[in-house]
């Protein structure tokens, strides 16, 4: 029972980040149309900002996290306008083509600023663990689903209820019509660019306080892809159920096969996701596309 709850335990905490990352991927993607392959870079790149704020200038933890969140806005319109404005209406290989150019840039990048050696990333709540059923968790991991949740909350309302979010989605369903409708379809571009970079860096922080910093972090932007596939990739609640069904087949995978297989258990969900896809092509929430001949 105690392996039972830790993996319980583990598997929530690490959904949870996976849920984080892959909204940030649904939004982009919800509201352009657009697979960001480089949504891993993106997560890097918020953690090392936050690494110069809070370590490197010195920052307070909330001051180095609001200047985090205003700095990867800001770069998020920035690389829609210097990248993708004038992509609007390109085939989708185009767009992921450039997206995986991204990702080679922003690494590269982090790596000519910040150095390719590993850097530690202080827990962002200090104190001892708190006994959940006799489990300690720490307060860095009740933090992070406590984010998931919040995130969940405000972006089903703010797509349902916002002006801004209802834009989103009618550029998403269709950018011709929308621009008749007076939608300024650039402005929404670049907003889902800076809303998502400004969740990736909040993932980013998480993981890089969970793991070390470097530039190997990025490759938590492949492990989002069976998430965002499996829950749906327009789906907000999708990515929600998809990170936690994930998170936790990993965690029990690695708690009670890994003893038995000398492999890497981690192949475990991915598998189960094919089976899935057999039977549900679009993901659990995904809209389902009909197309007639």
């Amino acid at each position: 029972m105690e392996m039972f709850g830790i993996a319980v335990v583990e598997g929530i905490v690490v959904g949870s980040i996976y849920t984080i990352a892959a909204l940030g991927f649904v939004l982009i993607f919800k509201s352009t149309k657009v697979i960001n392959f480089a949504q891993g870079e993106l997560m890097m790149i918020g953690a090392y900002v936050a690494y110069l704020f809070r370590i490197q200038i010195g920052m307070n933890m909330l001051s180095s996290f609001l200047a985090t969140l205003v700095i990867t806005a800001a770069l998020g319109i920035i690389i829609h306008y210097a990248l993708f404005k004038k992509m609007i209406g390109e085939s989708p290989f185009t767009l992921v083509m450039v997206t995986i150019a991204l990702s080679y840039l922003l690494k590269s990048g982090a790596q000519l600023i910040w150095g390719a050696q590993s850097k530690v990333m202080p827990s962002m709540f200090t104190g001892p663990n708190v006994q959940i059923m006799n489990i300690p968790v720490s307060r860095d991991a009740i933090a992070v689903v406590l984010f998931a949740l919040i995130f969940l909350v405000f972006f089903q309302l703010f797509f349902k209820f916002s002006k801004l979010g209802t834009a989103m989605r009618a550029t998403a369903n269709d950018q011709v019509a929308s621009m008749g409708c007076g939608v300024q379809v650039n402005v929404i571009f670049a907003a889902s660019w800076a809303i998502s970079f400004m969740l990736s860096s909040v993932g980013g922080v998480i993981m890089a306080e969970t793991y070390n910093l470097d530039n190997n972090l990025g490759i938590v932007g492949l492990l989002v892809f069976p998430v965002i596939i499996l829950g749906g990739l327009d789906s907000i609640v999708g990515a929600i159920v998809g990170g936690y069904i994930i998170g936790l087949l990993e965690s029990f995978s690695k708690a009670y096969l890994g003893q038995y297989f000398s492999t890497n258990v981690d192949v475990i969900p991915f598998a189960i996701l094919i089976f899935i896809l057999l039977v549900k092509p679009y993901g659990l929430f995904g809209t389902t596309r009909i197309e007639r001949l």
